[in-house]
């Protein structure tokens, strides 16, 4: 049975004097196992967004450097090619990917 088939499956007990649902002990340590998991999934989006960010910030320097290099040479061909691989790869990147600022 899958994960999402356990938990419509999932059905209460009883009630409790307050409304609250009461669950099977074991679908009661299954739900809290899960939480768990949402956790640490949840520290590793985080870690992964500030990785991204600080990528996003280092190959925004160096596509800066790239750019007032070209301004300041525009006739040498390895400064040109090099901008506009770092252009492709912008272009690529910024289609794919958000970096969100918190």
């Amino acid at each position: 049975m899958t994960e999402q088939e356990r938990l419509e499956n999932m059905s209460p007990i009883d009630f409790d004097l307050n409304g609250n649902v009461l669950l099977k002990g074991k679908d009661y340590h299954w739900l809290m196992e899960q939480a768990e998991r949402v956790e640490e999934l949840e520290e590793k989006v985080k870690q992964y967004e500030k990785a991204l960010a600080g990528f996003n910030k280092e190959f925004n320097f160096e596509y800066r450097w790239q750019k007032s290099n070209v301004k300041r040479n525009p006739k040498s061909q390895w400064q040109r090619g090099a901008l506009e691989g770092f252009e492709h790869v912008k272009r690529i990147y910024d289609k794919h990917v958000e970096v969100r600022h918190d």
